[in-house]
């Protein structure tokens, strides 16, 4: 079987890349209006609450109760994320009120060790209440959470503030979780939860999701030719589960495209660079045909 050099490099695409965003809402922004509206966490998430402390819905008044929703089927290729929500004190023992984040799975078996991000809406000087247990300058105010405080809180997922100072970016597990948990707890009525994702769209031939196709995305493929049961970024672009001649030619083919980063982390190769991995590539591709 004989691949000509030239008909892999003859296509040549210009498109412009472009950040689309998707909005999640859970609950309705009414102003905790009467009825409560369903929050829906996943199975597993459930099951862990109803073991440790119960659920309950948006705009229900219930204490000693948590409001929790599993975000399911995120996009791929995140670049940006916000979580917006409302939330108000319904009682007078809510000073370790606040939220958690996690990622509960079906091998989850302890709540606790799913949770990545943890704060607490007031000042909390800190107790034996987990996941509540760490002393916090307040998420939202700097004095303690009482009935009737109220406020709308936007995090930012790639810089959540912590409670120590510094900030948790969460945009890698979203992108490899494809869902995120949030929970409030637990004396505290929430109105509603909005989370704003910003994707890249996915470009052929792009292995490392920076929106250019070029050296980097060519010698990824070459150096884990072969290999199977591996994802996108290690070169499978087809999903075929091998990385091979499918996805060498889809990386030449797309050679080039997208938007070249302000400081790309290497040179774009000159033709006669490119001619000899594309040489390179097809060795490869006669020894798999071999």
């Amino acid at each position: 079987m004989k691949i000509r050099l030239w008909t892999l490099l003859v296509f040549v695409f210009s498109f412009s890349l472009t950040a689309n965003g998707q909005v999640f809402l859970a609950g309705v922004e009414d102003d905790f209006a009467l009825p409560v509206e369903a929050a829906t966490p996943s199975q597993e998430l459930d099951d862990l609450l109803i073991a440790s402390q119960g659920a309950k819905d948006f705009d229900a008044t219930t204490v000693n109760a948590d409001v929790a929703h599993t975000f399911v089927s995120l996009p791929a290729n995140i670049i940006d994320a916000t979580l917006e929500f409302a939330v108000r004190g319904i009682s007078d023992t809510t000073e370790s009120d606040g939220i958690f984040l996690s990622f509960v799975n079906t091998e989850t078996t302890d709540l606790l060790d799913a949770i990545v991000y943890v704060r607490t809406f007031g000042v909390f000087g800190g107790s034996v209440n987990p996941p509540f247990t760490a002393s916090d300058p307040g998420l939202v105010q700097s004095s303690a959470w009482s009935s009737g405080n109220e406020a709308t809180v936007t995090l930012d997922l790639s810089a959540l503030p912590l409670a120590g100072g510094g900030t948790l970016d969460l945009l890698s597990q979203l992108n490899s979780n494809g869902y995120l948990d949030v929970v409030v707890a637990e004396d505290s009525a929430v109105d509603f939860m909005k989370l704003t994702t910003v994707v890249i769209p996915v470009i052929p031939g792009d292995v490392n999701g920076n929106g250019w196709v070029a050296g980097e995305d060519l010698g990824t493929v070459i150096a884990y030719w072969g290999q199977t049961g591996l994802g996108r970024e290690y070169g499978d672009l087809n999903g075929n589960g091998t990385v091979d001649g499918g996805d060498y030619t889809e990386v030449l083919s797309y050679w080039g495209t997208g938007t070249q980063p302000t400081e790309p982390p290497g040179a774009i190769p000159e033709p006669t660079t490119l001619a000899l991995l594309a040489i390179v590539g097809l060795v490869l591709v006669r020894r798999r045909i071999v």
